[in-house]
């Protein structure tokens, strides 16, 4: 897991930061790379939250005796889930700017 935030994201994700006029097939391929990106830090989400889940059963159960490890994984799932949840507000206040413009 890369921790570190590369200050060109949007042109390495493929997206188009000029302000040139973009196709409407350039944009759909636009549109299911943000999918895919998406979808797959979504998935990322879910399997740190079940690895969190699976070592907190672990600890309970007694297998794990370092509690850091069981404390470590439920951070990662605590803030890959906050994370997931502020890009999708995001999303949906765009979604709703975008309903309330006039054509």
């Amino acid at each position: 897991m890369n921790n570190v935030i590369n200050p060109n994201f949007l042109t390495s994700q493929g997206v188009n930061t000029k302000s040139k006029p973009v196709s409407k097939v350039h944009n759909r391929d636009m549109m299911q790379d943000f999918k895919t990106l998406f979808q797959d830090n979504v998935n990322k989400t879910i399997n740190l939250q079940k690895q969190s889940a699976d070592m907190t059963q672990k600890m309970v159960a007694g297998d794990v005796e370092d509690i850091h490890q069981v404390m470590v994984a439920a951070e990662k799932a605590k803030i890959a889930f906050k994370f997931t949840l502020e890009v999708k507000n995001k999303i949906m206040t765009a979604f709703q700017e975008v309903q309330r413009m006039q054509i």
